[in-house]
Order: structure tokens, then C-alpha cells, then sequence
């Protein structure tokens, strides 16, 4: 089956291509660092020609970039409209919980739409535009929990723990994300599986611990003893405030933005995936022994 990764070079992107490979599909790769670009037309229309299945993962997850709303929206709009021209059986869309930034309660797949930051709006607008074209092609989408892993964000998280910064706000709110070869397996899960035609998935790791407990957890592992300490979240903003003064081409984790995602609760019913037979198979524990120890090789 002949598959198309957007985003190949990415995060989540290059495990995704890595297992889809090792499972026998046949992977076109899509990336801004192979020389390929969402917002050209034709080369989006030349990718999903031939492709039965398109899996669109490619976002700019910056929330400084000028260019969110047009990768993310504009982006999604040129190669979802392109895999439907040229009848692609299924889109797979990777989208994030963040839809529902706002949503009060456990959240499942039917909670209110609520994005909060630009991010989080863009890949709201994005999910509408996949899902226009349902009647074309088989539209599968995928709200992913933050996603654990060895990338640039938990380096930083865990850096910030390592040198004992305080928690934002009371360290109380479940803090429920899923670690990358859960994410991966989810998507592949949902390749040509007729019961994910159509429909819209929660994706998270099973356990729920609060932010004061994943970081004592990740304390644990570093080796480092002593009393979590927290700021609270006024504060923690006016912090982040100060950061946008900062001129940085990176992304950096004590922004508004993000210190907003640290204090919304992340509590999510799995159910409606589980239901049909995903299962996450990684624990917290083995998920941040596998990522301190990838993190700690580089």
C-alpha cells in the first residue's frame, strides 16, 4: 500500500515513516527540509498522486511564526484538496486535544471546540477543511495529547526541572499526554481501518498523574531529591511576558502560550479508540526512561 508522510522529517513525522516502512507500505516522504512546501499547489497535487493513503502531520507549531495560519490552514486545505483530486482512499489528519484548550471536565471526542492560542485555532480551522471533503475521500482524524518524547521540548522541560525551576501555579491539574511510539501506533492503527473512516479519535497515554507528580517522577530519574517547589500562575505569566522581549527563532517553553498549556487541565477519555482495539502499550515510567535516556546520549 502506497502511503504519504507529511511532515516526514519531523518529531512524529520520522517515527511515523520509520514504522510504516518496518510494516511494509511503501513511504513517499513530504518535508520542508527536502525541498517540499504545502503552500505550492502542484507539488502537493505531484506528492498524492498514486498514494492510497495520506497521512498530514506538516505544522508549524510556533506561535511567534507569521506563517501558523497559512501552513497549518492554507497548508492542510492545498494537500487535503489534492489527495481528494486524486482519490486518495483515506486522509489521516494529525490534530491535538488543544481543539478543546478551553473545555471544561474530561474531555472526550464530542466536548465544545475551544481552541485558546494560535496554534490551537489553526489546527481547528484545519480540521473543518479536511473534513469538507469526507464525501470524496475517507477522512480520519487524530487529536493527540502533548506529545512525550526525546525532542527539543522535553530537553527543555526536563533542563528546567534539572535546575529545580518552580512548577507553574499549583502543580495540581492532570497533566495526561502520550508518548511518541503510542502516538505512532495510533496512526497506524488507523491506516485502512474501516471503523476509523469518518470518525474523530482521542489520542492519549493511559495514566493521569499531575504535573507535580510527572515532575517527580522525572526528578527521580535524574537523581535529584528535595521538595517541589511552584509559583503561582500570575506570576509565572508575567515571567513569560518578558520572554517575548527575547528575540529567538526557537520556540521557547516559558512564553504565554505555553505556560497557558502547562495550566490547563489534561484530562481525556481514550474510550471511543479503545473501544475499537488501540491501546496504548507504553507507561509513563518506561516512556521517560526511554526519552531521559535518548535525551542524556545526544
Amino acid at each position: 500500500m502506497r502511503v504519504l508522510v507529511t511532515g516526514s522529517r519531523g518529531f512524529v513525522g520520522s517515527a511515523l515513516a520509520k514504522e510504516l516502512l518496518q510494516k511494509g507500505f511503501d513511504v513517499k516522504e513530504f518535508d520542508l527540509a527536502l525541498g517540499n512546501n504545502l503552500l505550492d499547489e502542484k507539488q502537493c497535487e505531484e506528492a498524492a498522486k498514486g498514494s492510497d493513503i495520506v497521512f498530514h502531520l506538516a505544522a508549524v507549531l510556533d506561535e511567534k511564526s507569521k506563517e501558523i495560519f497559512k501552513a497549518n490552514v492554507e497548508g492542510t486545505k492545498n494537500i487535503a484538496e489534492a489527495s481528494a483530486k486524486a482519490r486518495v482512499k483515506q486522509f489521516v489528519f494529525l490534530s491535538t486535544v488543544g481543539v478543546h484548550a478551553k473545555a471544561k471536565g474530561i474531555i472526550n471526542e464530542q466536548s465544545k471546540i475551544l481552541p485558546e492560542t494560535r496554534y490551537e485555532k489553526s489546527k481547528a480551522e484545519a480540521e473543518k477543511l479536511a473534513l469538507d471533503l469526507q464525501e470524496i475521500m475517507h477522512v480520519t482524524i487524530i487529536r493527540s495529547a502533548m506529545v512525550l518524547g526525546p525532542n527539543k521540548d522535553w530537553k527543555k522541560i526536563i533542563g528546567m526541572i534539572e535546575k529545580k525551576f518552580p512548577i507553574p501555579g499549583s502543580g495540581k491539574t492532570i497533566f495526561q499526554t502520550i508518548y511518541v511510539k503510542d502516538l505512532v501506533s495510533a496512526l497506524v492503527f488507523a491506516a485502512n481501518n474501516a471503523n476509523c473512516f469518518g470518525e474523530i479519535f482521542i489520542a492519549a497515554g493511559k495514566e493521569k498523574p499531575t504535573i507535580k507528580e510527572l515532575c517527580q517522577k522525572i526528578r527521580e530519574k535524574l537523581g535529584i531529591s528535595g521538595e517541589i517547589k511552584t509559583i503561582p500562575a500570575g506570576i509565572a505569566k508575567t515571567i513569560a511576558c518578558l520572554q517575548l522581549l527575547k528575540k529567538t527563532k526557537e520556540r521557547n517553553i516559558l512564553e504565554p502560550a505555553y505556560i497557558n498549556r502547562f495550566l490547563h487541565e489534561r484530562n481525556y477519555d481514550t474510550g471511543k479508540i479503545n473501544l475499537i482495539g488501540w491501546i496504548p502499550k507504553y507507561s509513563i515510567e518506561k516512556a521517560l526512561d526511554e526519552t531521559i535516556s535518548e535525551l542524556k546520549s545526544d
